[in-house]
């Protein structure tokens, strides 16, 4: 009987990253489809997914959310590269904080109403990487650095709640 369980479990997932192989083939860019399917192997099928560029997954890594499009939105900060990858945490960051935020980079996406702050970036490491940057601003444990930020993807500075569950950071 255990062995059925794990047989029909197995089938399971298999057809369920056949499901997200087959809607993110129809996607325009290769890295938001190939993070998709990294992000599926490790965390499950997404809560939202549609062939026409987009997956969505609560409560992982850390995030409230993570949601991947299928986008490059072009980045030239540190090094230039293609954001498409989003992640959310519960982060309240007062008014006076959003234009320094927005100086820093336009990667961090407030939503004030809500007290949630998104990163787009180009995996969830560098969005961890930016969340973190914005809960030690809010903290007062660091100010607002646009170089201080750079620094921090440069050298792959994660937050101690994020423990990279894609083995991403080298």
């Amino acid at each position: 009987m255990f062995r059925n369980v794990i047989k029909e479990n197995v089938k399971q997932v298999l057809k369920e990253q056949e499901e997200v192989r087959e809607a993110t083939s129809q996607w325009q860019h290769d890295w938001p489809s190939k993070y998709t399917r990294m992000l599926t192997e490790r965390f499950g099928s997404p809560r939202v997914l549609s062939k026409d560029g987009y997956a969505e997954w609560i409560n992982i890594a850390g995030f409230k959310r993570v949601y991947v499009r299928d986008e490059k939105v072009t980045h030239n900060f540190p090094e230039t590269h293609y954001d498409s990858v989003y992640s959310t945490r519960e982060i309240h960051v007062p008014d006076r904080l959003y234009s320094d935020f927005a100086n820093v980079t336009g990667s961090i996406i407030i939503d004030g109403l809500k007290k949630e702050v998104t990163a787009r970036c180009a995996d969830i490491v560098a969005n961890a990487i930016t969340l973190g940057f914005v809960e030690d601003v809010v903290a007062g444990r660091q100010a607002p650095d646009k170089e201080e930020y750079g620094r921090r993807i440069n050298e792959t500075v994660v937050p101690n709640w994020f423990d990279d569950p894609l083995n991403e950071i080298e």
